[in-house]
């Protein structure tokens, strides 16, 4: 296992505030997706996809779509 799937492994398992959120959110939509008419993030793990989707969804009530 690479040193960043470690960090990212623990990262997801922290409970962050609303702040926090956002930062998060803001730095993963700024280095990971394409804004056009919609946003589009990539990522290789579904943990990062769930923390992604839970927070969008706890922040901004938002219905996000998860492909595969």
């Amino acid at each position: 296992m690479s040193f960043t799937s470690i960090v990212k492994n623990e990262i997801i398992n922290l409970e962050v505030s609303n702040l926090s959120k956002i930062s998060e959110l803001s730095s993963l939509i700024k280095n990971t997706s394409v804004i056009s008419e919609t946003i589009k993030i990539t990522t290789e793990s579904a943990s990062v996809a769930r923390r992604i989707f839970s927070f969008v969804n706890d922040l901004y009530k938002v219905n996000a779509k998860i492909t595969v």
